[in-house]
């Protein structure tokens, strides 16, 4: 014959109480022949989830349009456009999931790159030179090459990082470009700073963190 065993912990000073509910019906409580953890109502410890699991989800959205100066071969965050996220778990990963839309003038959507920072470490493609590195560049939604006041861009991707901290982190969407006197439009087309009319697109930018179980 099995046996149940109460053991109590080696540390603490609270009394844990094991309560009847009020009933008039015998009823049995069948333990599984496996160890783990009893969920309860207050939730399921990120410690309990498998492998794969998502534990959170913490998202910005940007709808406002904004304009901002880049510096040639410098990595520029861009305003406004970050999320942060703080760890159940030291073993989990970070999936970053960003959407972009916007215009970046003189052309020079042909030689920039969108990273990401968190806090203040670069994410991303390895520097190499004078090379533009980064994750992905952006597209272009229409192929008019010179136009600067309603052709816009946009830019997705994905990025998987590994933390390992228990403490806030900040995820920063970044860009760098190889040329020169350029501005990045977020939500935006250039020509919509002059023309505020129908025809000068507005969009949204997001960036999600989903916290995956490791």
């Amino acid at each position: 014959m099995s046996k149940i065993a109460i053991k109590s912990a080696a540390i603490g000073s609270g009394t844990f109480t094991l309560e009847s509910p009020a009933t008039n019906t015998d009823r049995t409580l069948m333990l599984p022949d496996e160890a783990g953890t009893i969920l309860t109502t207050a939730g399921v410890p990120a410690s309990a989830m498998p492998a794969g699991s998502v534990l959170q989800l913490q998202h910005t959205q940007l709808s406002t349009p904004n304009s901002q100066a880049l510096t040639t071969s410098a990595l520029t965050e861009i305003t406004g456009f970050f999320v942060n996220i703080t760890p159940k778990s030291v073993n989990s990963k970070i999936l970053l999931q960003v959407s972009w839309m916007g215009e970046i003038t003189n052309d020079a959507q042909w030689g920039s790159m969108f990273s990401l920072k968190r806090d203040t470490t670069y994410l991303g493609h390895p520097v190499s030179g004078n090379r533009t590195v980064g994750i992905m560049p952006p597209s272009i939604t229409y192929p008019v090459s010179g136009d600067n006041n309603s052709t816009p861009n946009g830019c997705m991707f994905q990025y998987i990082d590994t933390p390992s901290t228990l403490s806030q982190v900040s995820y920063k969407v970044c860009i760098t470009t190889c040329s020169p006197s350029v501005t990045l439009w977020t939500n935006a087309v250039f020509g919509y700073a002059a023309n505020n009319t129908p025809g000068f697109e507005l969009g949204m930018s997001t960036i999600t963190a989903m916290e995956i179980a490791g």
